[in-house]
């Protein structure tokens, strides 16, 4: 593993390059907290990889040329998951939030089906 970027906002990264970028594993931390752990192709996020916000939100799920494209998980601090599909780095579902769940099952708790 090498140093590949040496930026004053970075705190530390390492990982794989080829041709002075990023590409294979590697982990990135960034002074403002964010941290990214995962896979690179020329210098940007590319395949499986997960990111951790300093207000302790996360996402886990698949990149493609930097940007979340596929399947992920995206957890935020309240509590609130979403988990499907993105596409550019946008949701393409529904949010699924732990407090409506919560409800759902006590309601379902009262209810009784045939």
């Amino acid at each position: 593993m090498k140093v590949f970027f040496k930026k004053p906002h970075l705190i530390r990264s390492k990982g794989e390059f080829v041709n002075d970028q990023a590409h294979g594993f590697g982990v990135y931390i960034h002074k403002n907290g964010f941290i990214y752990e995962g896979y690179w192709k020329d210098g940007v996020q590319h395949g499986k990889g997960s990111e951790k916000y300093r207000d302790g939100s996360t996402f886990d799920g698949l990149f493609k040329f930097g940007k979340k494209e596929g399947k992920g998980i995206f957890k935020w601090a309240n509590g609130s998951v979403y988990k499907g599909d993105f596409h550019g780095n946008k949701r393409t579902g529904k949010v699924f939030n732990r407090n409506y769940f919560l409800i759902f099952k006590l309601l379902k708790g009262n209810v009784h089906l045939k």
